[in-house]
């Protein structure tokens, strides 16, 4: 009898290289610093703010889901730089999603902010800048 099963050995090595988080990370309130993609998924519970003179960046691979009517608002700097195949996903937190069931990002001041290769589905207004 072997101790350790050779396919117990190959998902326990996959587990150390390639970490994933199972659960999700909540966000509310004032937020700053880096959302990675080892904290991902993480779910919006109320509204978030990143605040005046603050910067949030968000790594490729990234998915953010939002609570019901929830919103993210930037006063500071969003940057939230993807790549081909790899985009950062702003969507509802449910199974069956319909349109509108999340606000949107809203940005106050935020002349620096930095959207690419971004998926911004299932929300109220989706992006919006202050007029």
């Amino acid at each position: 009898m072997k101790l350790f099963p050779h396919s117990f050995f190959w998902i326990f090595v996959f587990a150390i290289l390639y970490p994933i988080n199972i659960f999700p990370t909540d966000l509310c309130g004032p937020i700053s610093g880096t959302l990675t993609f080892a904290g991902s998924p993480y779910i919006v519970t109320c509204n978030v703010l990143v605040p005046d003179g603050q910067t949030l960046s968000i790594e490729p691979g990234v998915i953010i889901k939002f609570n019901l009517e929830k919103i993210l608002q930037v006063d500071g700097t969003l940057i939230a730089e993807g790549t081909a195949g790899n985009e950062i996903k702003f969507t509802y937190n449910n199974s069956v999603p319909g349109g509108g069931d999340w606000d949107e990002i809203y940005f106050m001041q935020s002349e620096n902010s930095i959207l690419n290769y971004c998926i911004i589905e299932h929300a109220g207004s989706g992006a919006s800048p202050r007029t």
